[in-house]
């Protein structure tokens, strides 16, 4: 690796969202379908997955925030202790609490910042490093997906107007951040389309993913025990 980009690596700072694993608390809407338990699992599997993805890309720093409860998520697997650093999620809505993470970590020095959240389990480090790059010549990256939301953002420097007036969770959420991006002269470079898992359907989707037990093994070791999750239902 050359010394420069080595020196853009420890500009980069990667955040991963997620929820406390806490029964009938996690993907709620998968709870339609399924038993709070089954979901619970499944929930854990993910985390897990997405975090020991984000342990691989090389960046300066990792943070881990969580919503729920008090104890932090990292207490599942102490490994994680010395990859990321666990901060809480602080704000009225998803917005504000993405906007305040992403400023957090331009305060510890970040010049590139980007957050995930455990629901996309195709985003692979390589990926991350690309979408990275991006940053260099654009003021936003964004990865869509297929639900009209995103699974990844990432920015040059924190825009609260980039949250604001969004209704979080609904299908409008890449449109709406795209106009706010255009209104406020910010460049967009979008990425490849991905599913997030939110009901039944994505996670039927998911395993029948022929990369599932090479990009998230945990998960493909649950699904493989959900006799009632089938291609049909």
């Amino acid at each position: 690796m050359t010394e420069a980009r080595r020196a853009k690596q420890l500009n980069t700072a990667l955040i991963v969202f997620a929820r406390e694993p806490q029964k009938g608390k996690v993907k709620t809407r998968l709870q339609q379908n399924l038993p709070a338990q089954t979901v619970l699992d499944l929930y854990k599997a993910f985390l897990m997955d997405v975090l020991n993805m984000a342990a691989q890309v090389p960046c300066g720093a990792r943070y881990l925030y969580h919503a729920g409860a008090a104890e932090p998520i990292l207490a599942l697997k102490k490994s994680f202790r010395s990859k990321f650093m666990s901060k809480r999620q602080t704000g009225t809505d998803l917005g504000q609490r993405m906007h305040r993470a992403l400023k957090g970590a331009k305060r510890a020095g970040a010049r590139k910042m980007m957050i995930i959240g455990t629901d996309c389990l195709m985003l692979t480090p390589t990926q991350i490093n690309q979408a990275f790059d991006k940053l260099s010549r654009y003021d936003v990256v964004i990865g869509p997906s297929q639900d009209g939301g995103y699974y990844l953002i990432g920015l040059k420097e924190p825009d609260e107007r980039l949250f604001k007036g969004i209704r979080w969770g609904k299908e409008e959420v890449l449109d709406k951040t795209r106009e706010l991006c255009r209104k406020f002269g910010k460049s967009v470079a979008l990425l490849r389309t991905k599913n997030d898992i939110d009901y039944l359907s994505d996670l039927k989707q998911l395993k029948r993913n022929t990369n599932l037990k090479k990009l998230a093994p945990k998960t493909a070791s649950v699904l493989g025990t959900c006799n009632n999750i089938g291609d049909t239902y």
